[in-house]
């Protein structure tokens, strides 16, 4: 005859198999939660609306003299990322965490008005985007001025024999 189970486990099976009588296994439910559907809030910091840039914008410490390019991005529950565009599509970077700054290097568009995008995700995929209208005006790129060949000499009167700008052959 096996050994007759100790106290402690009758009890714990009689308290076990009076439980599962009361609330089986499959009818259990686990909580539900309210599944996140506020969308994040996002709206742009820097540069201002309809404001003429140029050069690299991106925070205080390494913006050129257009300043920084930035959003203030907010959620119920957090800011997973913020991804920022041209509104060509053109990918300038994403943050995964403030601040929110853009990369934008202004001498990699044409000057003139372009609109720059930005959208804010939280962790459940909802996601607000907003927009902001810029003018790129950068310094002209100078033109070369073109220096004269010290190997290449201009003669007024070259040799009669000459090919067009060429060195004259001797003995022809």
């Amino acid at each position: 005859m096996p050994p007759s189970p100790s106290p402690t486990k009758r009890i714990l099976a009689t308290v076990m198999t009076a439980v599962a009588s009361l609330v089986p296994f499959a009818a259990y439910q686990a909580p539900a939660y309210a599944a996140d559907t506020t969308r994040p809030t996002v709206y742009w910091v820097t540069p201002a609306a309809n404001a003429t840039v140029s050069g690299y914008l991106f925070d205080a410490a390494t913006s050129g003299p257009s300043g920084p390019c930035a959003v203030k991005a907010s959620d119920n529950v957090g800011v997973k990322k913020v991804n920022f565009y041209t509104v060509n599509g053109a990918f300038l970077n994403q943050e995964t965490a403030a601040p929110w700054n853009c990369k934008l290097d202004t001498t990699k568009l044409t000057d003139g008005t372009h609109t720059l995008k930005a959208i804010a995700y939280d962790a459940a995929g909802n996601n607000t985007v907003a927009q902001r209208t810029v003018t790129v005006k950068n310094a002209p790129t100078p033109t070369p001025t073109p220096t004269p060949d010290p190997d290449h000499h201009s003669d007024p009167h070259p040799h009669p024999d000459a090919a067009p700008g060429g060195p004259p052959d001797a003995h022809l």
